[in-house]
C-alpha cells in the first residue's frame, strides 16, 4: 500500500479524466498517449538506432528543468484562477436583483474558464508526476547499467509520450487564451 502523502493515483486519474469523450475519442487517445509511443519505442529497439551515450545525462536535466518550470506555471494559474473565484465570490454576494446583464455574465464565462483551468490542471500534475519519473528513471540509466534494450524503448516511450502530454497542455492554454483575446 502507498502511503496516502505519497499516492499519486489522484493525478493519473485526473490524467485519464480529461482523455476521451466518446468512444473515437478514447480509441483516439489510446493510440496517441499509448501506442504510438510503445510502437516507437519498440521501432528503435527493433531497427538498432543507437542513442547518443550522453542522450541520458542530457534527458535528467530537461525533465528536471520541466518538473520545475511546470510547477511554476501550475503555481500561476492558481493565482489567476484564485482571483476569479473570489471575483465571482464577490459577485454572488450581490442579490440577484442587484446583479448587471454584465454581471452575470461575467460570472457565466468565469464557470466556463473554471471548467478549462480544472483540465489544465490535471494535464500540467500529470506533466509535472512524468517529469519527475523521467528524471529519476534517467538518474537510474545513467547511475546503473540497465540491458540497452531496456533503456532505449524506456527512454523513447517516455520522450514521445511526454511530447504529446505537452502538446495537449500547449493546445488548452491555447483554447483558453484564444477566448479571452477574441471575446
Amino acid at each position: 500500500m502507498i502511503p496516502p502523502k505519497i499516492n499519486v493515483a489522484c493525478i493519473v486519474r485526473g490524467q485519464l479524466g480529461t482523455l476521451g469523450g466518446s468512444w473515437w475519442a478514447t480509441l483516439v487517445d489510446i493510440f496517441t498517449f499509448l501506442l504510438l509511443p510503445i510502437g516507437a519505442g519498440v521501432a528503435v529497439v527493433v531497427f538498432g538506432i543507437d542513442l547518443d551515450a550522453d542522450t541520458y545525462g542530457f534527458a535528467l536535466t530537461v525533465f528536471s528543468i520541466f518538473s520545475a518550470l511546470l510547477i511554476t506555471v501550475q503555481i500561476a494559474i492558481y493565482g489567476i484562477y484564485s482571483k476569479q473565484r473570489d471575483h465571482i465570490a464577490f459577485l454572488d454576494a450581490k442579490g440577484d436583483s442587484d446583479k448587471s446583464i454584465g454581471e452575470s455574465i461575467l460570472i457565466n464565462r468565469y464557470e466556463k474558464r473554471a471548467e478549462k483551468f480544472a483540465l489544465l490542471n490535471a494535464n500540467i500534475s500529470y506533466l509535472t508526476l512524468l517529469s519527475c519519473v523521467c528524471a529519476s528513471v534517467f538518474l537510474l540509466f545513467v547511475a546503473f547499467d540497465f540491458p540497452d534494450s531496456f533503456e532505449k524503448f524506456a527512454s523513447v516511450f517516455v520522450y514521445v509520450h511526454f511530447f504529446f502530454s505537452l502538446v495537449m497542455v500547449l493546445k488548452r492554454f491555447h483554447i483558453i487564451f484564444e477566448g479571452e483575446y477574441t471575446a
